[in-house]
């Protein structure tokens, strides 16, 4: 991995907190700009403010908070979807798969594989794999509330915004995959465990890392491994351990000279758990939310304390940043406790001695299981499409929560514990916008279903292995368990329908030995078309031994 390739993703609030020039201290590049802050265009209100001589009111800061256009930014959503990212589990992967029908003897064998499986490009939704879908750092709507502020110089938001819109996510696997098998005439029974390291993180391709750099949004250190290794720690998540162990068993039910038919059942124990979590990255589990005090924080900067006000600022930009890591790229190395039970029927057909097909098809049913999910809570709009809303506010027509003549009206004749309850509602509002609620869930994955064809040909110790795979996955349903589902979004909470079609090869040479046989292989595998998952490939080698 080139970590060069990997990159942080800073809110707005680290943006502006690491904007410099020519190494200039950020906070006084900003304040040295005549543009940033147009003091002509603050409301008179912000002229009765109390500077370094006393602490601020929220009056004040009500003041600049409608000023800044707080209240029509936050009506808006910055996530687009909260559902973790579709994956696929390894033992589901043809290049995996062991043929039953092709033992009709008594036989034992170990196998493993040493394995790499990518997913160069994961979706974060059905179609797309750039986060722009995810979060609406790509919005409109977004953009032209930003540009509606009195007090702050934003102009260039939207080319800020623009060079992260096509953040991706990659995940590696790379490991051993175990598998023993023992065939007694009729009947057989197979056991696969993994032992994996899995590694996510985002990452920006080279074009768009120039453009970055070129944009001299983030300071430069001086120190490129101490900047790398703190970037890695932001943006990767890792894990080593093992997966789920996967239980086949299989009864012959046909077995004629020219074809066999297997039919069995299989069953995926959660037996998954790390030896090791952040080994180049972090484990981003924490579900809390940061305290968020407005007023604490205009008053450093009105104070001239504005250090300590930036260190507040990227501390609350670390733990969105982190949210949001944890929502897409922290990932199980299971099935996330889920025990998966399925019916499969696999056969054999010889067309020669040199020529033979084999075929497999399941039928999956995965458990529900409470799991940790993200939610975003409905904001009470006066119309959710923001085209109506706008007209609507045009014509005095719209009073929700989130109109600005609404709060400009508390800060003209409103009382004190009016200012406090609208500040106290929009310092909720920035926590419940920037960090979905993280909720105890009921998961029902649902049903998958499988079908794989692979034509094989032997050539004296040499087996050549061509096939086809499909794989698909309903939606899955969530319940939230201890919270009313109306007061959240949840359709964008569950993960999309998922569905993968892909070719594989493998290739073995049998040797034979005096008290076993032996047989080493190459495969792998190529996800020609995919939707609501990234398009993956995978590379193993492999050797068995037969007794």
């Amino acid at each position: 991995m080139r970590w060069s390739k990997v990159f942080f993703l800073f809110f707005i609030f680290s943006s502006i907190a690491s904007l410099h020039s020519d190494g200039a201290d950020p906070m006084e590049s900003l304040l040295d700009d005549t543009n940033f802050i147009d003091l002509s265009n603050l409301p008179e209100d912000f002229s009765d403010m109390t500077m370094p001589t006393r602490s601020i009111t929220p009056k004040d800061v009500l003041v600049i908070l409608v000023a800044a256009n707080a209240p029509g930014i936050l009506a808006l959503d910055f996530y687009l979807r909260t559902n973790p990212l579709n994956d696929r589990q390894l033992t589901t992967l043809p290049v995996f798969l062991l043929w039953h029908t092709n033992y009709i003897e008594y036989c034992s064998l170990f196998r493993f594989y040493l394995f790499y499986n990518n997913t160069p490009m994961m979706f974060f939704t059905k179609n797309c794999p750039f986060i722009k879908s995810y979060i609406a750092v790509d919005d409109n709507n977004l953009f032209n509330e930003i540009l509606k502020n009195e007090l702050v110089n934003l102009e260039n938001v939207p080319e800020v915004l623009d060079l992260f819109k096509n953040i991706k996510i990659e995940e590696r696997r790379l490991g051993i995959m175990f598998q023993w098998f023992k065939n007694w005439n009729k009947t057989s029974l197979e056991f696969d465990l993994p032992f994996l390291y899995q590694e996510r993180n985002f990452i920006l391709s080279e074009s768009e890392i120039v453009d970055l750099k070129t944009s001299n949004l983030f300071k430069n250190t001086g120190n490129s491994k101490v900047q790398e290794k703190d970037i890695r720690k932001n943006v990767v998540a890792d894990l080593l351990g093992f997966s789920d162990l996967k239980i086949k068993l299989g009864q012959q039910v046909v077995n004629l000279p020219y074809r066999s038919v297997k039919l069995g059942f299989e069953l995926y124990i959660p037996t998954a758990f790390a030896l090791k979590k952040g080994l180049v990255g972090s484990n981003f589990t924490n579900t809390e939310v940061p305290d968020l005090d407005l007023t604490e924080l205009v008053d450093l900067f009105v104070n001239d304390q504005s250090e300590e006000a930036i260190e507040i600022g990227k501390e609350f930009a670390k733990a969105t940043a982190n949210r949001l890591a944890a929502m897409t790229i922290q990932s199980e190395l299971g099935n996330n406790k889920h025990v998966v039970i399925d019916g499969w029927a696999e056969g054999r057909f010889e067309i020669s001695d040199m020529l033979s097909i084999n075929t497999y098809a399941n039928l999956k049913y995965t458990f529900p299981e409470h799991e940790t999910r993200y939610f975003l809570i409905k904001k009470n709009l006066c119309s959710n499409c923001p085209a109506t809303r706008q007209r609507l506010i045009d014509q005095g027509q719209c009073n929700d929560c989130y109109v600005t003549s609404r709060y400009q009206q508390i800060i003209d004749s409103g009382t004190d514990e009016q200012i406090e309850c609208a500040l106290d509602f929009l310092e909720e509002q920035v926590l419940v916008t920037l960090f979905p609620s993280a909720l105890k869930t009921l998961v029902s994955p649902g049903f998958s279903t499988q079908f794989t064809i692979a034509p094989n040909i032997n050539y004296e110790y040499w087996n050549l292995s061509l096939g086809f795979d499909v794989w698909f996955q309903q939606k899955e349903r969530l319940t939230l368990l201890e919270c009313n589902p109306a007061d959240y979004k949840m359709n964008i909470a569950r993960k999309p329908t998922a569905y993968q079609s892909r070719v594989f090869a493998r290739l073995y040479k049998d040797i034979s030995r005096p008290k076993y046989d032996l047989a080493v292989g190459l495969q792998g595998d190529y996800c020609v078309n995919s939707v609501g998952i990234g398009k993956d490939f995978t590379f193993a080698l492999s050797c068995e031994f037969n007794f």
